[in-house]
Order: C-alpha cells, then structure tokens, then sequence
C-alpha cells in the first residue's frame, strides 16, 4: 500500500536504550521499539555491521528482504563480497514472550557486548552496540554533524528538503 504525500512512516526506531543481559545471556529489546514491530514472532534478523563499527544491525524480516532482491540484480566481485558480509553474518534470532533475544557468542564477542547492551534507533532499523563504544559513537556523530551541518542529508518527509 503507498504512503500518501506527507504522511509519517509506519514505524520508526528512535532513541537510545541500555539494558542489562541477564545470567542466561538474554537481553530485552526496548518496549518502544518492540511496539513497532509488524509480526514479532517472525523473528529478527542480526549481523555483524559492514561500517567498520563494532556494532550489530538488527532489522525486521521484512527490511531485511530489501537485500536480497537488491543483491540479486548484480554478479560483480563487489557484489558478492556485500553478499558475503550481509548474509554469511546474519542470524535470525527469536523474541521470547517478555521481548527477549539471545544474542549469539558471536556477536557479543565481535561488538565487545558484556553484561549490558546499548540499542540506537536509526530509523528503519536500529543497533545494538556495547554501551560505552555506543554512547562514544552518537557524541562522534553530534560532534560531526555540529561541525558541518549541511552535512545532515536526511530527506523531511513532505517536504523533499534537506534537514538541517
């Protein structure tokens, strides 16, 4: 179904939010992202972030689908290396009935994620890093984008501008 002109997206995952993982290894999702969830028992898929960060990209099935019909359109060496990197490192991971994930030895140990872990909204997607590195990372980014503010090339919706 199409948006109409002006209208706010269905979801968006906003906000930072550090939660503790418990002696199990699980760890909450945030209620105010698990509320913008379409089917939560269909899971989410997580990897290892391709930015070079220590990070994890958690996404819902559906955004996550956006990548294979896109890496089906080219069969460049490129292309296959983003291949590699999206789908070699993503694991589905299930919410239990409380909203929990377990995150995988993995990927606690690729982000550095120990007995806390720190969730940053980004939109259509959000991260999971360890809570430090994470905190460090949205200062780096207020810093850059204060330096530089024409630099913020976000789209406004209805508006076709720049924020700023």
């Amino acid at each position: 179904m199409a948006r109409s002109p002006g209208a706010l997206p269905r979801k968006i995952f906003a906000g930072t939010h550090t939660k503790t993982i418990d002696a199990k290894g699980r760890v909450s999702v945030p209620p105010d992202f698990r509320a913008q969830f379409d089917s939560p028992e269909q899971g989410l898929f997580v990897m290892r972030t391709v930015t070079g960060d220590k990070a994890l990209d958690v996404f819902e099935p559906e955004a996550f689908s956006g990548f294979v019909s896109n890496s089906e359109q080219v069969f460049s060496s490129e292309a296959m290396d983003s291949a590699i990197a999206i789908f070699g490192s993503a694991q589905k991971l299930r919410l239990d009935r409380e909203g929990r994930i377990v995150l995988p030895a993995e990927f606690t140990e690729f982000a550095e994620i120990e007995d806390e872990a720190y969730f940053m909204g980004l939109g259509r997607h959000f991260q999971i890093w360890e809570p430090s590195r994470g905190r460090a990372k949205l200062q780096e980014a207020h810093r850059k984008t204060s330096l530089n503010p024409g630099s913020i090339s976000l789209p406004l919706v209805g508006t076709g501008g720049k924020a700023s």
